[in-house]
């Protein structure tokens, strides 16, 4: 008779094997987090868990499967059924008793609120009128003084040719000053020759 190798797996392995995948699977759990279990239930490794699950196991508990599956959509709905109940008794119990007071009251508050918002905005609307208007008369003043400045220019310019022209004149008239002097001077010259004895006499 062959032995059985120590590592083998036994039926009792195979079902605790089943029992915990099944029920992490019902649990909405994951199959690592259920071969993490096997091995330390089991003394293996994950892998070895795994591989035996999808190679001998599995196939010979599809109906648990389904079943597992069946009951944790029950639980994830029956979960959401508590959390909605629960969400609004929380919120039918925070909830306000509202009175016709309380209504009216918060009406007025409204209405007042719209009355200081609206006298805001009117306020704003002057403010504005008087910024454009003030804009104006800064568009208008700056074009005068555009039309100033340009006229103040024209006459610069007028200034700067007669100033020229007046400088051209007088150099004209201090040259003829010198010229009618030096035909003065030419005029006022004496001229002297020499006679037949060598001697100078002046030419009148």
């Amino acid at each position: 008779m062959k032995a059985m190798r120590q590592d083998a797996w036994t039926e009792e392995d195979d079902k605790v094997l089943a029992d915990i995948i099944l029920r992490h699977i019902q649990e909405g759990s994951t199959q690592l987090a259920a071969f993490g279990e096997c091995a330390e239930r089991l003394g293996r490794t994950a892998a070895a868990c795994g591989y035996r699950w999808n190679a001998c196991v599995r196939k010979s508990y599809q109906s648990g499967i389904e079943l597992a599956r069946s009951k944790r959509k029950e639980l994830k709905n029956n979960k959401k059924k508590r959390f909605d109940a629960i969400l609004h008794d929380k919120l039918s119990a925070e909830e306000p008793q509202i009175s016709w007071n309380d209504v009216l009251r918060f009406l007025k508050g409204v209405k007042q609120e719209h009355s200081a918002l609206l006298n805001h905005v009117r306020q704003l609307e002057k403010e504005l009128a008087n910024r454009e208007k003030e804009l104006q008369d800064l568009l208008l003043a700056n074009q005068k003084l555009e039309s100033q400045l340009q006229k103040v220019s024209q006459e610069h310019d007028s200034i700067k040719k007669d100033y020229r022209s007046l400088v051209q004149i007088m150099e004209r008239a201090r040259k003829l000053t010198l010229f009618s002097g030096d035909l003065e001077d030419m005029q006022a010259a004496t001229f002297f020759r020499m006679d037949t004895n060598g001697n100078l006499e002046r030419m009148e």
